[in-house]
């Protein structure tokens, strides 16, 4: 007398499925393992990103002030040298 395992349905034969037809269907797939890390993780790149160019928006905000000052700085020593 064979074992059966437990939990386990006995197979069914090919005549048993004759014309039966699996339907299969999904409208939306669940979120993956370590979805919402991911997520955060390029909410965070993102974030960094703005960021960035932000401080790099007013570092040449920045030279631009400070070539500003140097050019009136020459422009006003030259004046002066030129004058009597």
């Amino acid at each position: 007398m064979g074992r059966r395992r437990l939990g386990r349905l006995p197979e069914p034969s090919r005549a048993q499925l004759q014309g039966m037809e699996l339907l299969f269907s999904v409208g939306r797939l669940p979120a993956a393992p370590g979805a919402h890390l991911l997520y955060w993780i390029a909410a965070a790149l993102v974030a960094i990103l703005c960021g960035g160019i932000y401080l790099i928006y007013r570092l040449g905000l920045r030279q631009i002030a400070l070539a500003r000052q140097q050019q009136d700085f020459v422009s006003a020593v030259s004046h002066e040298l030129k004058t009597p």
